[in-house]
């Protein structure tokens, strides 16, 4: 497989990853019925954070003693995959403000 190490592809493939993410959270909590916004707020930047923590290359884990690390990467069409080469920074890329937002708190609450 070519990997291409590409920064800026990989930072904005993990941008709208994350958005992603956050409006998946958000909506399924949504359909589960909550509907306090400080909880979804709450709830979708905590679930999101330890989604994105698990797969941007922070955690090592192991099966049957074969230890390994998720790594984010993405397939895209004119080659074979783009990565940052020292895993993701996805945690971190998590706005509190904009999650505030979405769940219809003000942005300074």
């Amino acid at each position: 497989m070519d990997v291409t190490y590409d920064h800026e592809r990989f930072s904005k493939y993990q941008d709208r990853l994350v958005d992603l993410l956050l409006k998946t959270i958000y909506g399924s909590l949504v359909e589960s019925g909550i509907a306090d916004p400080q909880l979804l707020s709450s709830a979708t930047h905590a679930t999101a954070f330890g989604v994105a923590a698990l797969i941007d290359g922070c955690t090592n884990t192991s099966i049957d003693d074969d230890q390994f690390t998720p790594f984010l990467t993405f397939k895209v069409p004119d080659m074979e995959a783009a990565l940052h080469g020292e895993g993701s920074w996805m945690h971190e890329c998590l706005d509190e403000d904009a999650i505030d937002a979405m769940c219809g708190l003000p942005a300074a609450f």
